[in-house]
């Protein structure tokens, strides 16, 4: 397989078990994201959860609250069974991303006090 066809199989088969992911379906959820993970380069099934994960959980138009708390479960099942790179990969992975966010925030809200204070509300800042 191609590593496109490979990423492919990989998301389809993430897919599934992320749809069927529950506080119930924990346990055999988390042992076929562990094979998975056998099967596959780590780094490839790294970047499929990844992207899975922030779509899931950190999607800027909804947020669902709660999907994070067995998300979270299972990757910590997964790093335990699986080793270091997979926490580590993705803990970096969401750190960058909120900083990234913070910075997005940081400018919008710098340049929203801008557009006030060019618009003026009609007051000197010396006084009348």
């Amino acid at each position: 397989l191609s590593d496109a066809q490979t990423l492919s199989v990989i998301k389809r088969k993430l897919n599934g078990l992320l749809n069927r992911l529950s506080e119930d379906t924990l346990d055999p959820v988390a042992n076929q994201l562990i094979q998975l993970y056998k099967e596959y380069a780590i780094n490839d099934v790294n970047a499929c959860v990844e992207e899975k994960l922030k779509q899931a959980c950190v999607h800027p138009a909804q947020i669902l609250h709660s999907l994070i708390p067995v998300f979270c479960a299972l990757l910590a099942a997964v790093h335990v069974h699986v080793g270091n790179d997979v926490g580590g990969h993705l803990l970096e992975s969401l750190v960058k991303s909120y900083i990234k966010a913070q910075d997005i925030a940081r400018k919008v809200s710098s340049s929203i006090s801008e557009s006030l204070d060019d618009a003026g509300d009609g007051y000197s800042k010396e006084g009348p």
